[in-house]
């Protein structure tokens, strides 16, 4: 059976690097290449593949790796609350991190974690760099 290729995308070189080592350490996996987010775009526009934006094993989500993820529905994008989508325009924009949204907002660092938790949900994201990204692409911030 072929191997399964695998691109492997994150905007930090060693985190990469680590992660290309590991894969190509699995019989079904082959890595054919590295790249930053930006290239990830330019990869599967090129017609050389796509990508899944997401963490484990794309056929643990229910995607294969011909296709690539689905982002929750607008519905779902609407159920942001307006505390979810100032906590996500901070992130986004700004890079916030949770003591800075904390501040800027007088809440709790607790309370930006909740609704970061929320937010990951709701986006069917892993990360707040993947919610960040993810909101700038649809245009959220």
């Amino acid at each position: 059976m072929k191997p399964v290729e695998v691109l492997v995308v994150d905007d930090h070189a060693l985190f990469r690097e680590g992660l290309v080592g590991i894969l190509n350490a699995q019989p079904d996996l082959e890595v054919v290449g590295e790249a930053s987010d930006a290239e990830a775009v330019a990869w599967s526009r090129a017609g050389r593949g796509s990508y899944y934006a997401g963490a484990g094993r794309p056929d643990d989500a229910g995607v294969s790796p011909a296709e690539p993820a689905a982002g929750p529905s607008d519905e779902e994008l609407e159920a942001l609350t307006p505390r979810e989508q100032e906590v996500l325009n901070l992130v986004a924009e700004e890079g916030a991190t949770d003591q800075e949204i904390a501040e800027a907002l007088s809440i709790s660092v607790h309370t930006v974690k909740t609704h970061m938790r929320n937010i990951l949900a709701k986006l069917h994201v892993n990360s707040r760099h993947e919610a960040a990204t993810y909101a700038r692409r649809k245009g959220l911030v």
